[in-house]
């Protein structure tokens, strides 16, 4: 019968302290990841390095693999051109398959990919050099290192 109180106890503690944890919940919104507050445009990368984008927005849904909506910026480095995608989904699942389709990314670059998904939201950076990739997807808005170290997938 202890075993059993005990049991409980920890199976109830366990559930407490995980509900604020990103993989609880089954998406990867937290303290780190978010979706994009207001509209694409202003979850776009900024910072030194990633200033002044060549701005595309609502391509049409076939070229952004079945986005709702979307927006493609082109960012001119030292380094090369990096391409960084935001897309609204219909469901974290359409978000996830269309961040991992590398097909169609690959179509846009032929350096590295890397995704993200937070909830219905796609996050794609494309560029030359992997170290590039994961700095543009720091510079956006609703992301942050602890969140892309954790989340990103390199295609």
């Amino acid at each position: 019968m202890r075993r059993r109180d005990l049991l409980g106890a920890v199976a109830a503690t366990t559930v407490t302290g995980l509900a604020g944890c990103p993989a609880a919940g089954g998406g990867n919104e937290g303290p780190e990841c978010a979706t994009p507050n207001g509209g694409l445009n202003d979850a776009l990368p900024r910072g030194d390095e990633y200033s002044d984008p060549s701005v595309d927005q609502n391509n049409s849904a076939e070229e952004v693999a079945g986005a709702t909506q979307n927006v493609l910026a082109s960012y001119q480095t030292d380094s090369g051109t990096y391409l960084f995608v935001i897309g609204q989904y219909d469901s974290e699942e359409a978000a996830r398959n269309a961040a991992t389709d590398r097909e169609t990314w690959e179509s846009y670059s032929d350096g590295v990919v890397g995704s993200l998904v937070v909830n219905a939201y796609a996050y794609i950076a494309m560029g030359p050099k992997e170290s590039g990739v994961r700095d543009l997807m720091a510079q956006a808005g609703p992301l942050n290192e602890a969140c892309i170290e954790d989340n990103i997938t390199i295609l």
